[in-house]
């Protein structure tokens, strides 16, 4: 998960911030991407975010999601967020917070549609209620994550397709779409609240397992015993 936090930092700063320095915005970052998921978490219908990096072009992207059953929409949470913490001084920044709290909140609800919530890494969504499509040629290669060390412990090679067909289609098309699009992240939510993280890497796709919480944006500090 500190990829994708180091990832949206990144594109946020490079598209909105340019040379100014926010030391505030990680954290702000961490905030809006937790009340994304748990606004998905409350509404207790499951569902799946989709960040796709900066690389990727349109074209790839609507090959990648080619049936989604809303049309394109652009909300620029990152420019948002930029806005309001800009705001700080000014009369103006309570205004500022409340709406990005509830687009941020509108967002989130959105995984409630069947199909998914697109995003790039600066936080714009892209679409909503997408269905995802990849090629039967991409070749799923799974390494599970501990979210907490961020080290690798089993290597699943073969036994990949099977497992993820036993945790449902959600979790088998995201991550075929981390493996066909490198650099992509995709968090599935499970209607009974599991957090499941797919990130897309060279070769292969990090699997951080099932999560009552997602450990780099949570205020629980600890790891929970084995």
């Amino acid at each position: 998960m500190n990829l994708l936090l180091e990832a949206c930092v990144h594109t946020v700063t490079t598209r909105h911030a340019g040379e100014k320095a926010l030391p505030k915005l990680p954290q702000a970052l961490i905030a809006v991407i937790d009340a994304l998921i748990s606004e998905a978490v409350e509404f207790g219908h499951g569902g799946t975010f989709v960040f796709l990096p900066p690389t990727i072009d349109s074209k790839e992207q609507e090959r990648n999601l080619a049936s989604r059953l809303f049309p394109p929409v652009t909300t620029d949470i990152g420019k948002l967020l930029i806005e309001m913490l800009h705001s700080e001084e000014m009369p103006y920044h309570e205004f500022s917070q409340k709406l990005l709290l509830q687009t941020t909140k509108a967002v989130g609800r959105l995984a409630g549609v069947d199909g998914c919530v697109v995003l790039d890494y600066g936080l714009c969504l892209k679409m909503f209620g997408a269905r995802i499509t990849t090629s039967d040629a991409v070749k799923l290669k799974i390494q599970t994550i501990d979210p907490w060390s961020h080290r690798g412990f089993e290597e699943m090679g073969p036994l990949a397709a099977p497992r993820l067909n036993t945790l449902g289609t959600r979790h088998h098309f995201a991550a075929r779409l981390c493996a066909a699009i490198p650099g992509t992240t995709a968090i599935v939510i499970s209607q009974d609240a599991d957090i499941r993280v797919f990130q897309g890497a060279d070769g292969y796709v990090a699997d951080c397992g099932a999560l009552a919480f997602i450990p780099a944006f949570s205020h629980v500090p600890k790891r929970p015993p084995p």
